[in-house]
């Protein structure tokens, strides 16, 4: 069929409305066409939540909603463009139309190798950044690519093609009222919820989240102001939160507050004059859905499970931040997150206690050790802000350590094996003292290939069969292979690391900090909070009793618990206020919150926080258990009051950019070693 031109007794609104519709109609069905092809590449990589027909069919419902709330509204302005040069508005759309399948292209093959929405974290990192981390999707890429060039020739040729076969004279009177009720429709449809995050992420679509967290990333970023918002707390769950940080509400310090005197790991250690050793020991991805005796996912880290039964072991830590870039300012400095991450300020980061700078009076050597580069997320300029000794990064490797495989002649560095044994080379080099180390894993990162990664992939098939899955359970967990595997590697490593540690004479006196910046994401997650909940282990020879503790906690609570300990057992100085947003670690066995905790998922998205056994996520509102689940609950006075919460802290948090120091300066130069 052919499309009706328009003749002498046709109005040019009648012909550029009729088009425009034709042209609707055209990426409607492709838009429906698209999300078919999306599933089978899901497929290819994953253990889908639901069948393909229920995907489908709330991908479509998603997708008709958008349309029918927004095509009406390109109509006129399609019409209006179309009166100064109907070429114009032709080409424009069609430009428009195959950019958003570029881009959905684009952003499902991301969220297909990462399980991350792309949205305006993108802005977010530095160029440099950018192409290490495409650096290191290899192959991917390329094939990316390819599929790029070859979708952009069937959508030009569907686009400009199957509009001139769809045959419509709708009189323009009734194409306006037919556009205003589709609008109506379209604002007044409800989109129902899915049941699994995994489940929500896959029927988005990618490209409008983009442009949705693009746009509100780039619009005014000003919380406003609630004057009530600090005192908000009614008796629905002030009378349960314990522990909260009274501000001085000092303008220009607007984190400030007494420090928190309370010391709860005096109890569990062993009297010694000597000040310790601490280890830190941060494991990349390392969550609680796959470490732990009741792991949901059953547990990958057999040794990591074994060391939690001999020190104090937090089942319910939740990592402040849902990639690295936010790990090493929560638990050194319990920092809170300015706009795009506290590291993203690069040198402008505000001047701040830390427990780097508050140690180093009180005769700690300080040092950094990571496999990649240190520069990444400006970790090196907050390391150096803080007075930091000693930095070893993949420059400090020499040639006898083999980096992990390359992809596209891209490597992200060492893997944990050489970057312990590279720890333990290096110290054996510097003057014994009381040292503060912190240790930065990576091997657990996509693209999640190793040196021996045949050899863990039959360490992940014996595990397997060590859990008593059935087969077709065994298949889910293959389809993830690759990440279990380094997974299994990353324990194994962190198990000669501490064998080869207890040999030496400073292992009776040293505390290990076990945790990790994040969960991976790259395992499907079962709700919103699953990516933040990590394990925390403090191990030490120095412990007199042990503890399992189902109570919560976040990264936030690390250092001042610390500090206070080493302070009141060793006699160090300790700052009458400081900006530290932790109180403490809670080490109540049974399961309870008495914290504030916000989580920012990415560098650009400051959506989430908890309060008590609430969690906010956007504008839905979750309870957890025990186990760290999630149901959706629907109390609109519980729901106002966690919101003011967030309000508040936002508020403050938005402030954190223009501040020269967290803290007055007599703190600083009294408590810490700045640089």
């Amino acid at each position: 069929m052919k499309l009706i031109l328009p003749n002498k007794s046709n109005s040019k609104i009648l012909h550029y409305g009729s088009y425009y519709i034709q042209l609707a109609l055209a990426f409607i069905s492709l838009m429906l066409l698209f999300r078919v092809g999306e599933i089978f590449i899901y497929k290819t990589s994953h253990d889908l939540p639901t069948s393909t027909f229920d995907l489908l069919l709330s991908m479509w419902k998603m997708d008709l909603v958008f349309c029918l709330r927004y095509l009406p509204i390109l109509y006129f302005l399609f019409v209006v463009i179309s009166l100064a040069s109907f070429k114009v508005a032709k080409w424009t759309y069609n430009g428009f139309m195959l950019l958003f399948f570029i881009l959905e292209l684009v952003f499902i093959f991301y969220y297909k190798s990462s399980l991350v929405l792309l949205g305006a974290d993108l802005f977010s990192y530095s160029l440099g950044d950018i192409i290490q981390t495409v650096g290191s999707s290899g192959s991917i890429f390329a094939i990316v690519v390819l599929a790029i060039i070859i979708v952009s020739l069937f959508s030009m040729w569907y686009l400009w093609s199957i509009p001139r076969k769809i045959k419509l004279n709708l009189k323009p009177a009734i194409q306006v009222v037919l556009c205003f009720a589709l609008l109506s429709i379209g604002h007044i449809t409800q989109f129902k919820s899915q049941e699994s995050a995994f489940e929500k992420e896959i029927v988005t679509n990618k490209t409008i989240h983009f442009v949705d967290a693009a746009h509100n990333y780039f619009s005014t970023k000003e919380v406003e102001t609630d004057i009530y918002a600090d005192s908000y707390l009614i008796n629905t769950i002030s009378s349960k939160m314990g522990k909260r940080l009274t501000y001085l509400q000092n303008t220009d310090f607007p984190f400030l507050h007494k420090s928190v005197e309370e010391d709860v790991l005096s109890p569990f250690f062993k009297t010694d004059s000597i000040s310790p050793n601490i280890v830190f020991i941060l494991v990349e991805g390392l969550g609680r859905a796959f470490s732990g005796e009741d792991a949901y996912l059953k547990s990958f880290t057999p040794f990591l499970d074994s060391l939690s039964q001999q020190g104090l072991y937090w089942k319910n830590t939740l990592s402040n931040t849902g990639r690295t870039f936010g790990v090493l300012p929560s638990i050194l400095g319990a920092l809170p997150f300015a706009e795009n991450g506290y590291l993203d300020l690069g040198a402008k980061m505000p001047q701040q206690l830390s427990l780097l700078n508050l140690l180093k009076p009180n005769g700690y050597r300080t040092s950094f050790y990571y496999g990649g580069n240190a520069s990444f997320d400006q970790m090196d300029l907050f390391l150096q802000q803080n007075n930091i000794d000693f930095i070893f990064d993949e420059s400090s490797f020499d040639k006898r350590y083999k980096k992990l495989p390359s992809s596209s002649n891209f490597s992200w560095g060492y893997g944990d094996r050489e970057l312990y044994a590279h720890y333990f080379e290096t110290k054996e080099k510097i003057e014994p003292k009381p040292s503060l180390d912190i240790i930065l894993t990576l091997t657990s990162h996509s693209p999640f290939q190793l040196n021996d990664h045949s050899k863990y992939l039959k360490l992940f098939e014996d595990h397997l069969n060590n859990l008593a899955l059935s087969e077709a359970s065994k298949d889910k967990y293959r389809i993830y292979a690759d990440q279990y595997a380094t997974i299994l590697y990353a324990d194994a490593s962190l198990k000669w690391f501490i064998s080869e540690y207890e040999k030496r004479d400073v292992f009776r006196n040293t505390i290990f900090i076990i945790t990790g910046d994040h969960r991976l994401p790259e395992i499907p997650m079962r709700n919103k909070i699953d990516r933040y909940h990590v394990p925390l282990i403090i191990y030490s020879p120095m412990l007199k009793k042990t503890s399992t503790i189902s109570s919560v906690s976040s990264h936030f609570d690390i250092a001042p618990s610390l500090y206070n300990f080493l302070a009141n057992r060793y006699q160090y100085g300790k700052p009458s206020m400081n900006s530290w947003l932790g109180y403490g670690l809670d080490t109540l066995q049974n399961y309870r919150n008495l914290h504030v905790i916000p989580l920012m998922q990415t560098k650009a998205d400051l959506l989430d926080i908890v309060v008590g056994t609430y969690h906010l996520n956007y504008v839905n509102l979750y309870q957890m258990d025990q186990h760290l689940d999630e149901t959706p609950i629907e109390n609109e006075s519980i729901k106002l009051e966690v919101q003011a919460i967030f309000e508040a802290f936002k508020r403050r948090n938005n402030q954190v950019s223009k501040l020269k120091s967290m803290i007055p300066d007599s703190i600083l130069r009294t408590y810490s070693m700045p640089q």
